[in-house]
């Protein structure tokens, strides 16, 4: 029963385990942010916290936004919006741009496929909306069979542009690209079958979704 103590790591000789990830403190991460000062400079870019889900760590998170905008660098953080309100509402303060999954529209759909509910994500997009004077693009993810309907996306739209200000939605088209990790660790990819949606298709959705007054973000 494994509690990630890493002993089999040391103790394997022919070196076939190993640990992946590392603890660190904020000074490091900055540390390593602006090694890359001159390119945020350059491009317009800056500093993205994602996941799995930065909201599970908010104080780290927060405390590293914080000393980021300090520094004069740009923030953003992408989420899927599982999260209880009052670890985002403390990291929002220290972001300028906001990126946040929509997978389905139904709550019974998203439970199916995901593993939960819908309810809590929409009800902080909402809150996101009315409390933060921020970009905010909403993202959703196509995946053929599962949410890419055009039921689902009318439904999305429709909730995204009832929020009292128009917000870009971006559709990201399912690739294939996951197979590799799973094969990795010898697991079976459940999608294998699936494959990429057409480029006209793509194009449908993102007609329907400016037909609502909103923006395709690409």
């Amino acid at each position: 029963i494994c509690d990630n103590c890493g002993k089999c790591v040391e103790a394997c000789s022919y070196e076939a385990r190993e640990i992946a990830g590392e603890w660190v403190t904020v000074e490091y991460l900055l540390a390593e942010v602006e090694k890359d000062r001159d390119f945020y400079s350059n491009s317009g870019g800056g500093v993205t916290v994602g996941g799995g889900e930065p909201a599970y760590q908010p104080d780290f998170i927060r405390e590293f936004l914080k000393q980021c905008q300090e520094r004069w660098l740009h923030t953003a953080i992408e989420t899927c919006g599982h999260t209880p309100w009052k670890n985002l509402v403390g990291i929002l303060e220290y972001v300028d741009y906001i990126l946040i999954d929509i997978k389905h529209m139904d709550p019974e759909v998203h439970k199916l496929i995901t593993g939960v509910s819908n309810k809590l994500i929409l009800s902080n997009i909402k809150k996101i909306v009315s409390s933060q004077a921020k970009p905010i693009i909403i993202r959703v993810p196509i995946i053929p069979g599962l949410n890419d309907a055009e039921t689902n996306i009318r439904s999305t739209a429709e909730f995204i542009s009832g929020l009292g200000k128009a917000e870009g939605i971006e559709l990201l088209p399912y690739h294939r690209l996951g197979i590799s990790k799973y094969e990795q660790f010898d697991k079976p990819y459940p999608l294998r079958e699936l494959i990429a949606p057409e480029v006209d298709y793509m194009k449908k959705l993102d007609d329907i979704i400016a037909s609502y007054g909103l923006t395709p973000e690409k």
